[in-house]
């Protein structure tokens, strides 16, 4: 793999960590929107018009949960729902990109100051100055700490 094609992978990630930092609060599930009757004659639900009720839905364990939202919560929780959905998308590229890396034998996306500096600042562990992972290398796993997505984290320990 050329230089610049690195450069371009690496820019790539940065761009992808600081999106992964601005997500906010997320959830893995669904907001779903039933349709409910409540019994009155002369209401409009008796004519095939159903009240609209929102609620959660999270599969957990081979069991559904589902909770009651109301119009006011469901925004904020398909928001939440959609974060979830972009930290996948975003989880899937840098995979993508990481593996590249790697299998040009130039190691994951951060370079060694990024993991050192990093690393300082979360207390989290760096292998760039273990031999095993030389050349600034690592692993290509990651953790966050409240600032930003670490490279290289104390995993091995």
């Amino acid at each position: 793999m050329d230089k610049i094609k690195r450069q371009q992978f690496q820019s790539r990630l940065r761009m992808l960590k600081k999106k992964l930092v601005a997500l906010g609060p997320l959830m893995r599930g669904s907001v779903v929107e039933l349709g409910a009757t409540c019994g009155h004659p002369d209401c409009r639900c008796a004519r095939g018009e159903k009240h609209k009720k929102y609620y959660y839905s999270l599969s957990r364990k081979g069991k559904t949960k589902i909770i009651y939202l109301g119009k006011q919560r469901q925004p904020l929780a398909r928001q939440y729902s959609e974060n979830y959905k972009t930290l996948l998308e975003i989880v899937e590229e840098m995979t993508i990109i990481n593996m590249k890396l790697l299998q040009a034998g130039t190691g994951g996306g951060a370079s060694r100051e990024f993991v050192g500096r990093m690393g300082e600042k979360s207390g989290a562990v760096s292998h760039a100055d273990d031999p095993e992972w030389g050349n600034g290398r690592h692993c290509g796993h990651y953790s966050f700490s409240r600032r930003s997505l670490i490279p290289c984290p104390s995993n091995r320990i």
